[in-house]
């Protein structure tokens, strides 16, 4: 907002070249362009610029309107919260211009279609099926994120990474029978987790998707 200069008065990039990511690129919809790392679009008529992301246990905001010198950030310490965070964003930009709420009923719309989403997860889930999961229980390692324990407890399969435990449950897929298996609560509900062999048919944990994905070695 300050045009590239941060507080302390020293400008770290050029007025010109900071405007150049606001500029459209690519249309998303008929009121909503994608710059250069940034989204953008009106409130009310006013132009405003923002963009969300989220990795595993984290989720971010950063809505800011150039021409009324105001900015939202919004943190939240769980994935996937992009509607709650959305929620706080319009409600706070409501509030500020004395606006009567329009978002709350979007809100309630998002959070009932979560909870329908929740339930049609939780019937497509299946019994554990013990002798299957037997030979991954125990220690696991990844250098960066440290340890996990994969447990059978009262025939409930359980990870454990100190700050947080998590049921996995399995779900059923194909024809043939396969099962996959994800997290049924904690901050990580319905991450996809892959338990097998790697290459030299040693267990591992595959904890994430994508580009965010760690591998966790058994250290039995």
């Amino acid at each position: 907002m300050d045009q590239g200069v941060v507080p302390s008065g020293q400008r770290v990039v050029s007025a010109e070249d900071l405007k150049l990511t606001w500029e459209p690129q690519v249309p998303i919809s008929s009121d909503v362009d994608y710059g250069l790392g940034w989204m953008m679009g009106e409130y009310k008529g006013v132009p405003q610029i923002w963009h969300e992301g989220n990795t595993m246990g984290f989720t971010a905001t950063l809505t800011f309107l150039p021409d009324q010198d105001l900015g939202i950030s919004i943190m939240s310490n769980t994935r996937g919260s992009n509607g709650f965070n959305q929620a706080i964003r319009f409600r706070l930009l409501e509030s500020i211009f004395s606006l009567e709420s329009e978002f709350e009923e979007q809100a309630v719309f998002g959070l009932v279609a979560s909870k329908d989403a929740i339930a049609k997860l939780a019937g497509e889930l299946v019994e554990i099926d013990e002798v299957s999961v037997a030979p991954y229980l125990g220690q696991y390692l990844r250098d960066v994120l440290g340890e996990m324990t994969i447990e059978l407890e009262d025939g409930e399969l359980i990870m454990d990474v100190g700050e947080f435990r998590s049921r996995i449950r399995s779900k059923a897929r194909g024809d043939e029978g396969d099962v996959s298996y994800i997290l049924s609560d904690s901050v990580f509900l319905g991450l996809p987790i892959k338990i097998a062999e790697s290459d030299s048919g040693d267990p591992i944990v595959v904890f994430g998707v994508g580009v965010v994905e760690y591998t966790f070695q058994n250290v039995n």
